[in-house]
């Protein structure tokens, strides 16, 4: 079986690494422990894809912009046509 290294444990123990950082410096283990467990409860969030009203209203807005733009493109070709004609 492989060893694994404690920054990357099975099980997600990313603290030990932050533990072992600390050593050496000026920094509280309390506050190493509270900023590892923020870090922890909140790690997912790099992942996940941004979902906010905004960007669905900036995508409605987009989409309601490239209609327009296609409808103005065939009554510009519907109108050299006529012109064309003439």
């Amino acid at each position: 079986m492989r060893e694994v290294s404690p920054k990357f444990g099975p099980d997600g123990k990313i603290e030990k690494q932050i533990t072992y950082q600390r050593r050496g410096t000026l920094l509280h283990p309390q506050q190493a422990k509270r900023w590892a467990n923020q870090f922890l409860a909140s790690a997912h969030k790099v992942f996940e894809k941004p979902d906010s009203a905004k960007e669905k209203e900036l995508k409605k807005e987009l989409d309601k912009a490239y209609k327009k733009i296609g409808k103005l493109e065939v009554e510009l070709d519907f109108l050299r046509g006529c012109l064309e004609r003439i």
